[in-house]
């Protein structure tokens, strides 16, 4: 959402994500995973755009709970026209869970 028709003026942004596993061979990796997240940005200049955020994670396991978690992520984004070239960068601060699954073998 944008506010303000400026060039300048900030934009708001706010989703839902989710996904849902399921393993041929493995059960005990099935399971769903909701996110949620908010950011707002802004160009600044033709040249130099940031946007800052938090992303919210829950993951969960049908089966059992060594495959749960949660995150918190706050991160700030940098995107920079220099010459020809356009850099874009983030820093971000996460907190939480990290479960990881392999897609080999999904339905």
């Amino acid at each position: 959402y944008k506010p303000f028709t400026s060039y300048a003026g900030p934009w708001f942004e706010a989703a839902l994500t989710g996904a849902v596993s399921q393993f041929e061979d493995s059960a005990l990796r099935d399971g769903g995973r909701v996110s949620t997240e908010f950011a707002t940005g802004s160009a600044l200049t033709d040249r130099l755009a940031l946007r800052l955020g938090y992303r919210y994670t829950l993951q969960r396991a049908w089966r059992e709970a060594v495959f749960d978690g949660d995150q918190h992520r706050v991160y700030l984004n940098a995107d920079a026209r220099v010459a020809e070239m356009t850099w874009y960068g983030t820093v971000g601060w996460q907190h939480g869970d990290v479960v990881s699954v392999s897609g080999d073998g999904a339905l």
